[in-house]
């Protein structure tokens, strides 16, 4: 793989980019609370995660999809990402 010049990285971690990237994530965080607040009935209610018509049949769905994934591995170590980010046997 090749490097990235240094001169087309350099400005993308300056003070001024990181103040346009702290500035964009909060304008997002505001129009989405904004959004909730001017439109009520956009806020997901607890039937919105059942995403077929049976919760069991989502249930069904979702595991049969995590069987069949390929295994994800943290950082080509070999070792699972699992939710808690923890390694096998680590306790």
């Amino acid at each position: 793989m090749e490097r990235v010049p240094q001169g087309v990285v350099k400005p993308l971690f300056g003070r001024v980019a990181w103040a346009f990237y702290i500035a964009a994530a909060l304008t997002a965080v505001l129009l989405l609370v904004l959004l909730l607040v001017l439109r009520p009935d956009l806020r997901p209610i607890f039937d919105d995660i059942w995403f077929l018509t049976d919760p069991i049949w989502s249930v069904f769905a979702v595991l049969s999809y995590q069987r069949s994934s390929p295994q994800v591995t943290s950082a080509g170590t070999g070792w699972p990402v699992g939710l808690s980010g923890c390694r096998p046997g680590s306790g």
